[in-house]
């Protein structure tokens, strides 16, 4: 059981290497303390809190922004196939938005505000274990106390959030916990898996690829390839945009729902939403506009 936590850990919340080293110590810190006072035989997992012995742990590659032409050319790509249509909204929102996989699919009707153009970012959807040893969806706090924000809803996000309400209205979305009506659900009513969205990522990303080698052989060219990445890139490329058009890090930190300014790019400062709201305007062109 032990072990299925520690790849929750690793793979679902990706925790780093030194967050996970000291909840291994606690833990052995407690099995410890429960052999010493005669509450257990003894420490079923003496070897917790020794990092080495699990091999799930890699160190963490450096995720990179999307360039503006691939950005451009993947956003073209989702009008122009029916596979990356069905896609398109929840893609547009990420890149939009620069939310957090969790966030974004644990996202409900209730936290977007179509009047004040707002949207929030208060609870997270994240798989767990339960007593029986097996997967489920559940609503968690955010990831921190500076996850909870609220986030100006641009135009293009505005659209697509309309968009999707209209595609999955005849829907009838899951309750999990206290919460129902998700935003992103498939056809069954649950909402969408995050590990779901990468993977519809990488089969966007193989079909353009597919299809743009067969034109650059037609044309007898050099075929201008996508690069594989993750939903996670998509939160990195909206932080790159919005720091190429406002140089600014404490709003990047604010709209990332990061503690410090430091995991953004130090200064303690709050963030005007309206100026959030007109940056997020200016640069649009850079983020969701394919021309």
């Amino acid at each position: 059981m032990i072990y299925k936590y520690i790849d929750v850990l690793l793979k679902e919340r990706q925790i780093s290497k030194d967050h996970l080293n000291t909840i291994l110590i606690l833990i052995r810190m407690t099995l410890n303390y429960c052999v010493d006072n005669d509450l257990v035989a003894k420490n079923v997992c003496p070897g917790i809190g020794d990092i080495p012995k699990y091999p799930n742990i890699k160190k963490k590659k450096k995720r990179t922004a999307l360039t503006i032409s691939a950005q451009r050319k993947f956003l073209m790509f989702l009008d122009q196939d029916a596979y990356a249509q069905k896609h398109k909204n929840l893609l547009i929102f990420l890149l939009g938005t620069g939310c957090r996989i969790s966030e974004a699919v644990g996202l409900t009707w209730n936290d977007c505000d179509f009047d004040t153009e707002t949207i929030s970012i208060n609870h997270s959807m994240l798989k767990s274990i339960n007593e029986k040893g097996t997967y489920v969806l559940e609503v968690s706090d955010t990831k921190s106390e500076a996850s909870e924000r609220t986030i100006p809803m641009i135009s293009g996000v505005k659209e697509a959030l309309l968009n999707e309400r209209e595609r999955t209205k005849l829907i009838q979305s899951a309750t999990i916990g206290e919460y129902s009506d998700f935003v992103f659900k498939t056809c069954h009513g649950n909402p969408v898996r995050r590990d779901a969205v990468d993977k519809a990522i990488n089969g966007i990303i193989e079909r353009y690829n597919k299809k743009e080698t067969a034109e650059a052989i037609q044309e007898n060219r050099a075929p201008e390839l996508l690069p594989h990445f993750s939903a996670h890139n998509l939160r990195h490329t909206f932080a790159t945009r919005i720091y190429e058009s406002e140089k600014d890090p404490n709003m990047i930190r604010d709209l990332l729902g990061h503690e410090s300014v430091i995991t953004s790019m130090d200064v303690y400062a709050d963030t005007d939403i309206d100026r959030v709201k007109k940056t997020l305007q200016r640069s649009e062109e850079n983020l969701i506009k394919t021309g």
